[in-house]
């Protein structure tokens, strides 16, 4: 997006858009950055609890991402010394990684307390990177005019935290040879290229980086089938397909030339359209492992992807979407640059469109993933295997929709805990084959891994 000194883009946006996020501005003008105590981040380990540290931890990016929003549709310095706080809230906190994931080593022991001296990347590490550059991106002028000390610190942080460690060390989402990928891999790498591009960067690191990058995102792609099905869910394309499209559109501006090429890729293209394809009606999706049944509305970076691979499909299905519920400020998403995106697509999304075609019914044999629809049911038949990412034990498991409601059902998933993704996963319920609509044998259930899949 451009910066807050190009006045005439910001004020170029939809009315709508401009008041929207001045209005969401001023709003968290009036509220208090929460304070992240040391006893927040260490009662993950004594509890297993999650959602206590990151409600606060996800509050701090929300309220600095709606500051810096209204100060670029307003740009009359109001909200700066509240963003000035934000910053260096963020700037301060020991780690960037979640409590859940502060781990050296996939799947290994969780540490207390981040260590200063070896920052990991995990997924929100590499957000609040991608986001702090971008504020600096967009409001460098401004900071620096108040203290230059505020983006110095930035760009310090960004080296230390994200650069530095990403160029030297190797976190498992990168990938190495056969080992499996999921959607860590497209999202921390959209991010790092976000962080890293978004800001001053010498030639040879910027080498370097995309470089790394590509590989990362080619053990992401190897996982993937020619369908381009993401065994995760439609929750989840929303973290892998559509970061595996911000992560190419950047490569795509920073080497021109380089990978313009991948966008008429069948395979891209099949990833693309993964969410028109499991949408049932209205919110509801069809659903399998962790992902929910109403996963949410779709916006610009579903648009945007579909016309970039040439899909008008994917392109009308995001815009009637979008226009169902007119969402316009994103008010729950942590990534500055996502919001900064969808305000400067919102007058294309609102474009009038022709009723798109239910789809065909379709075999996602890379999944094992079957759905049928009449002009009053829709139905999905899980096959596949119970070795997901994400997994739950439902192989056999049907979705029926009757009139665009559901009929039979996946429950989901409750709130993630430490147990969650513990080697006590299918102890909880929501993850067991009697929760799904399927028969237990003499009181056996379904078990998890690989091996146990439909024939």
């Amino acid at each position: 997006g451009p910066p807050a000194t190009d006045i005439s883009a910001w004020l170029g946006l939809l009315e709508e858009v401009r008041t929207t996020l001045l209005a969401a501005g001023e709003d968290a003008l009036e509220t208090a950055f929460p304070n992240l105590a040391a006893a927040d981040y260490l009662d993950y380990g004594r509890t297993g609890n999650r959602v206590a540290f990151e409600a606060k931890y996800f509050a701090r990016r929300r309220l600095l991402n709606a500051l810096v929003l209204a100060e670029c549709v307003e740009y009359q310095g109001r909200f700066l010394d509240r963003i000035i706080d934000g910053v260096i809230a963020l700037c301060e906190e020991s780690g960037w990684q979640l409590p859940a994931h502060n781990s050296q080593v996939r799947n290994g022991p969780r540490q207390p307390l981040p260590d200063v001296d070896q920052p990991v990347i995990d997924l929100f590490a590499a957000e609040t990177g991608a986001q702090l550059a971008v504020v600096a991106a967009l409001l460098s002028h401004e900071l620096n005019a108040i203290a230059p000390q505020i983006v110095h610190r930035i760009d310090h942080e960004l080296a230390r935290r994200i650069i530095a460690p990403y160029l030297a060390r190797h976190f498992w989402w990168m990938g190495n040879g056969d080992e499996p990928m999921n959607n860590w891999t497209a999202w921390c790498t959209q991010n790092v290229l976000l962080a890293a591009f978004s800001r001053p960067i010498d030639p040879d690191t910027g080498a370097r980086i995309v470089r790394q990058a590509a590989v990362s995102l080619d053990a992401f792609l190897k996982d993937y089938g020619e369908d381009g099905a993401c065994e995760e869910g439609v929750l989840y394309y929303r973290h892998a397909g559509l970061c595996l499209f911000n992560a190419m559109a950047i490569l795509d501006t920073v080497a021109p030339g380089g990978f313009s090429v991948l966008w008429r890729e069948p395979k891209i293209r099949n990833i693309s359209e993964y969410a028109a394809k499991v949408h049932v009606a209205g919110d509801w999706y069809f659903n399998f492992a962790d992902c929910p049944a109403q996963a949410g509305p779709c916006g610009a970076r579903e648009f945007l992807f579909g016309r970039a691979v040439g899909s008008p499909q994917l392109a009308d299905f995001a815009a009637l979407d979008w226009q169902r519920q007119r969402q316009i400020a994103l008010p729950d998403e942590i990534n500055l640059f996502y919001r900064v995106q969808h305000a400067f697509t919102v007058e294309a999304l609102a474009t009038p469109r022709a009723a798109i075609p239910q789809p065909d019914d379709t075999f996602l044999s890379s999944v094992g993933l079957f759905m049928a629809r009449d002009d009053r049911f829709a139905l999905a038949v899980k096959a596949g295997d119970n070795g997901d990412s994400h997994n739950h034990n439902d192989v056999g498991s049907i979705i029926l929709y009757k009139d665009g409601q559901p009929l039979l059902i996946d429950v989901g998933v409750e709130s993630y805990t430490a147990k969650t993704f513990s080697p006590r996963r299918y102890e909880i319920w929501t993850m067991q084959s009697a929760w799904h609509n399927l028969p237990t044998f003499g009181g056996v259930m379904q078990h998890d891994g690989e091996m146990f899949a439909a024939r």
